[in-house]
């Protein structure tokens, strides 16, 4: 399963990365939404799970990006820290598949993940 990964935090990017080529995806990160847009021009993920709160592109801009530009169906699945609800809602109203909150719980992240492999199997 071909994952994009979006994070701006460098030791949280490299942490999810790391932990789920350890699952045994296929992982690609991006630093933030204007990198993760570039990299969708050019290649196809089964899921996308990005930050909201990044510099450049955030989260809910590069979602309407793949949903209303690109016409993408990708799920996606959004993190944002406890007490963001109003991001988070503003995320599915968009068409975010999912959403986890940080800090991430990556058993749970791990799942969500999994559930998203079955479908795209």
């Amino acid at each position: 399963m071909k994952i994009l990964v979006v994070e701006d935090d460098e030791v949280t990017l490299k942490a999810l990365e790391y932990r789920l080529k350890l699952e045994d995806f296929d992982i690609t990160a991006a630093s933030d939404g204007k990198a993760a847009a570039k990299l969708l021009l050019v290649e196809t993920f089964d899921l996308i799970v990005s930050d909201i709160l990044m510099p450049h592109v955030n989260g809910l801009e590069l979602l309407n990006m793949v949903r209303c530009d690109m016409k993408l169906s990708t799920p996606f699945v959004v993190m944002s820290f406890l007490g963001q609800s109003n991001n988070t809602h503003k995320a599915i109203e968009i068409g975010a598949s999912d959403f986890i909150e940080k800090p991430i719980d990556i058993d749970e992240l791990i799942g969500k993940i999994k559930k998203y492999k079955k479908v795209a199997v």
